[in-house]
């Protein structure tokens, strides 16, 4: 068995940490969150010179990192939590100005309008229009009545000069004013409609707006269904990295699923990105990699050759998955391990529905039931006999034949140095093993190939990659 030497522990950490930093350039706050974590749960110590190998040091501040990450994740509370860290292990001007950032963010605010200022001017404008036509409705009016008047004035003085002959015009002249005022009226009662409409109209309006609001406040705070997820990944120790995946592009079956296939694989990718479970590798690197070795993302992948793309990537698990449109949408997707060839996961959903955002409805389900089935849970090594692992945990607790587990164990306490508040326990890595056979309340298991790794002893604690 190997023993790391201290120069590739600090150089596993420091490769974590710059791959945070590159993350955070491109904005990419989720992948550079859990680069962050991984480096933490090697050197946990905020400091202005840590040593990373020979008389080379750097500037490491990881818990202010993460309080940013967060802070650009709108997740204020932990944000506040690890800046507070970082400022309690090392004052930095960074650390100090987003914590006044998020105290910002966290103080009481008034409760924003119902409506836009560009909605509000919308309606000022609708409220003008409907003022203008009243307005015109009433010189209709008025000038109707002015008519009537001249017709009285008309009639006196035909009574006067030729009464006979007048009368007869007076008559005509009646009957065109009130045909005129017939009219006048029809078009008067169909403009009343017309504006009780558009009144109707903008207070539907009104209502959709704030239906849609509601809705989409809603949708933002429960992404996923109630209840969909079976655990909490924050909660479950964190020792070096989450188990990698790489998600290849949905194979098209049948000419009404052409061309979407990219679309659904992207999808995937980011459903398992937001669920903090996994470490996804980013398509476009997945695609220069492949590139540089000739291999393609295109055309039917087989497992044999999906196993060869995933070690060139340097993930734990290749996702296949396959998308099939006929009465109905049918998405399959299995996950391959790249160490054994085997299938560890493989599920489906089905949608009467076939166009891309039910399907996208879909692929968030498959995401959430890849999740539940490779559940992160806590376990002790038990017994060593030779290279076989036993383990205090099973089938009970979701563990399945190809589960890989980190071995740890416990080391410093890290205390707020005010308070005494036991902040964190560092987490000591000690290597990867592979379960090759369970029971209900038990698994064996056997060590991975690992330069990092040491010496393993019963009593030292497991969690699920």
């Amino acid at each position: 068995m190997q023993t790391s030497a201290p120069t590739q522990a600090r150089s596993k950490f420091y490769n974590y940490y710059t791959e945070g930093n590159e993350f955070m350039e491109e904005g990419d706050w989720e992948r550079a969150l859990e680069a962050y974590k991984a480096s933490v749960s090697l050197e946990w110590e905020d400091t202005k010179k840590k040593r990373i190998y020979g008389t080379r040091f750097i500037k490491y501040f990881p818990h202010r990192q993460i309080g940013i990450a967060y802070f650009q994740l709108k997740e204020y509370h932990k944000a506040k939590e690890e800046l507070s860290l970082s400022l309690a292990y090392k004052e930095s001007k960074e650390a100090k100005k987003f914590l006044q950032k998020v105290e910002e963010a966290l103080a009481p605010k008034e409760p924003p309008p119902e409506l836009t200022e560009e909605e509000l001017r919308a309606i000022e404008v609708e409220e003008a229009q409907l003022a203008e036509s009243e307005a015109q409705l009433t010189r209709e009016r008025e000038r109707i009545e002015r008519l009537a008047e001249k017709s009285q004035e008309l009639a006196l003085e035909a009574e006067t000069k030729q009464l006979a002959k007048e009368r007869e015009e007076m008559e005509k002249l009646k009957a065109q004013l009130a045909e005129a005022q017939k009219k006048e009226e029809q078009r008067l009662q169909k403009m009343m409609a017309d504006m009780e409409k558009q009144q109707e109209k903008l207070r539907r309006e009104k209502e959709q707006l704030r239906k849609e609001r509601k809705k989409s406040k809603k949708g933002k705070k429960e992404r996923l269904p109630a209840g969909a997820l079976t655990y909490d990944p924050e909660k479950v120790v964190q020792v070096g990295a989450r188990l990698s995946v790489a998600v290849l592009k949905f194979e098209e079956r049948g000419s009404s699923a052409a061309e979407i296939g990219e679309s659904l694989s992207e999808q995937l990718e980011i459903e398992l990105v937001n669920l903090r479970r996994f470490k996804v590798v980013e398509r476009r690197r997945m695609k220069a990699i492949l590139k540089e070795q000739k291999l393609s993302l295109t055309g039917i992948i087989d497992d044999s050759k999906a196993i060869e793309m995933g070690k060139v990537l340097g993930v734990d698990v290749i996702a296949l998955g396959s998308v099939n449109i006929d009465n109905e949408a049918l998405l399959n997707v299995r996950l391959v391990d790249t160490e054994t060839g085997e299938i560890i996961v493989a599920t489906s959903a089905k949608n009467s529905e076939k166009d891309l955002s039910h399907l996208s409805e879909s692929v968030q389900s498959l995401a959430v039931k890849i999740y539940n089935d490779l559940p992160l849970v806590e376990g002790e090594i038990i017994f060593i006999d030779d290279e076989d692992i036993y383990l205090d945990i099973g089938t009970s607790v979701g563990v399945r034949k190809g589960t890989k587990f980190v071995a740890f164990v416990d080391g410093r306490e890290f205390k707020h140095p005010k308070t005494g508040e036991v902040l964190h326990t560092k987490a000591k890595y000690i290597g990867e093993l592979i379960v090759s056979d369970v029971q209900e309340t038990s698994a064996t298991g056997r060590l991975l190939e690992d330069e990092d790794s040491e010496e393993i002893e019963v009593g030292f604690k497991v969690v699920v990659k």
